[in-house]
């Protein structure tokens, strides 16, 4: 059970420790977007006194379903600068939001596409490029921490023109092709965004 009294103090007592020069030095930190924050909060399960919290052995997970593919390395600089600025191993979400920012990457359709394929070859046991669809139902709905819906599945579905020789298959890389907005021949190129800021 937390003393949130105590938890609040400790807080404030960080806050102090780190001697902001004024309080413009919150609002000129780099934030996330009201997108990637809300990924992130669909992902956080763990709640104190009402608010989101993330537990510092929890961060990796957490910020791969919200997303995010980093570095071993990435990962360990962010958890350091959490321990080195709050001193504890659980963060309330809203505050520790702008240290995950400079991190936070910005996926292009290129980068979409190619992480789906690979999560797909996962259940494309032969690499042919299409999956049965009880197969990948069964797998779908039942595994991982947010399965997905029927609901989920058919829209999936619905996304891909079946031909009565493909019917009972679903074609993986038709359906991401039209979801990140490719052509079938991956010929269409994509600028890729420029990150937010570069973290030495």
């Amino acid at each position: 059970m937390y003393n949130n009294e105590r938890y609040f103090s400790l807080r404030n007592d960080d806050i102090i420790e780190n001697d902001f020069d004024n309080k413009e030095d919150l609002f000129d930190k780099q934030h996330l977007s009201d997108v990637e924050m809300e990924k992130l909060r669909n992902v956080v399960k763990t709640k104190v006194a009402g608010e989101l919290m993330i537990k510092l052995s929890n961060l990796e997970q957490t910020l791969h379903l919200a997303g995010q593919n980093m570095t071993k390395n990435t990962i360990d600089k962010i958890k350091k600068t959490l321990e080195d600025t709050y001193h504890t191993d659980e963060y309330f979400l809203d505050e520790i939001e702008y240290i995950l920012a400079p991190y936070w990457e910005e996926l292009t359709d290129d980068d979409i596409a190619l992480l789906l394929i690979k999560s797909f070859e996962t259940f494309d046991i032969e690499q042919q490029g299409f999956i049965d669809k009880q197969y990948l139902i069964q797998n779908l709905t039942t595994l991982g921490e947010m399965p997905l819906t029927m609901k989920d599945i058919k829209i999936m579905f619905s996304m891909i023109n079946d031909s009565k020789k493909s019917s009972n298959t679903f074609n993986y890389h038709q359906f991401i092709n039209k979801l990140c907005g490719l052509d079938n021949n991956n010929s269409k190129t994509k600028k890729k965004k420029k990150k937010k800021l570069k973290v030495k």
